[in-house]
Parts: structure tokens; C-alpha cells; sequence
């Protein structure tokens, strides 16, 4: 449950910082602010003694979903953004392998 509700908060925080017509003067580190929200979160929770991956998976869904909660990204933010988790993700499946090769 502190999972949960961890990943919410910082996510809808990350939300935004990066997307909101007001609040979003950190719109031009998105990547950077994802990612220290994303360890933000996981650290946060696995503090409070609770699940850090639910409290990522929760911060992405939220963070995803930006949009809905009435946060809109600035012309060209989201596909930067979109850029840096692919290339992020990339990275990550070759460190899984890398690590599997080495067992």
C-alpha cells in the first residue's frame, strides 16, 4: 500500500514539474527528472519498508497518464522523453543480458 501511494505522489509531483502549464519549469530535464523520481520513488519506498517496484510501476502509470490529470507537455518534450526511455530501455536489456551471460 506505502508503494502505492509513494509512487503516486512522486509521479504526479514529476508530472508536474514537467508537464504542468504553471508549474513546469524543470521541462526541459524531463529525462532527468524521471529518472531521479524513478529512484526517488523506488529508495522511498523500500525505506518505508514497502515494495519499491510497485512504487515505480505505479510512478510510471501515473507519469504515462500526465495528460489525463491536466498536465500538457510542451511541443517536442514527449517525443524527447519518448527518445530517452527507449534508448534507457535499450541499455537495460543489454545489462540483463550481460549479467545473464556472466552466471
Amino acid at each position: 500500500m506505502l508503494g502505492i501511494l509513494a509512487g503516486g505522489i512522486l509521479g504526479y509531483l514529476a508530472a508536474m514539474l514537467i508537464a504542468h502549464e504553471k508549474y513546469a519549469f524543470l521541462s526541459e530535464y524531463a529525462p532527468v527528472v524521471t529518472l531521479m523520481a524513478v529512484i526517488g520513488a523506488y529508495l522511498g519506498a523500500d525505506g518505508l519498508h514497502a515494495s519499491g517496484f510497485m512504487a515505480v510501476f505505479v510512478f510510471g502509470i501515473v507519469l504515462g497518464t500526465k495528460n489525463r490529470l491536466g498536465s500538457r507537455s510542451k511541443k517536442g518534450e514527449d517525443e524527447k522523453l519518448e527518445e530517452y526511455i527507449l534508448t534507457t530501455s535499450f541499455i537495460m536489456r543489454m545489462f540483463i543480458f550481460i549479467l545473464l551471460g556472466l552466471r
